[in-house]
């Protein structure tokens, strides 16, 4: 077991995103609490090219838009599943868990138009 207080994740902000990152010793996953405050990215769609993730929306609504022109209305409790190389952008007043397998790091993310 390890066990992990907000006090000791790692804070991140960036635009309308603010990130605590949980560090763990695995190499398997890592999950996130981020906070969106507007559009991420502000255009155009983020890819991660080496992970799978889950997001759960804890607080707020929003939408999730892919690649192909559609989105999906979030709302509390609502999951998705984000595969790795699929597009797609966050808009809204959302916080959301963010758990990806294998461990996600920045480098492994690209912005796309």
């Amino acid at each position: 077991m390890e066990h992990i207080p907000l006090s000791s994740a790692d804070k991140f902000e960036k635009g309308v995103v603010t990130s605590w990152e949980y560090v763990t010793q695995s190499e398997l996953m890592n999950v996130a609490l981020i906070r969106i405050d507007g559009r991420y990215p502000d255009s155009g769609y983020m890819i991660n090219r080496e992970v799978d993730s889950i997001v759960q929306v804890t607080v707020g609504e929003g939408v999730l838009g892919v690649a192909d022109g559609s989105t999906v209305r979030l709302s509390k409790y609502d999951q998705v599943h984000i595969q790795k190389d699929e597009a797609y952008y966050f808009e809204g007043n959302l916080e959301i868990i963010y758990a990806a397998t294998p461990k996600w790091t920045p480098e492994q993310t690209t912005q796309v138009d």
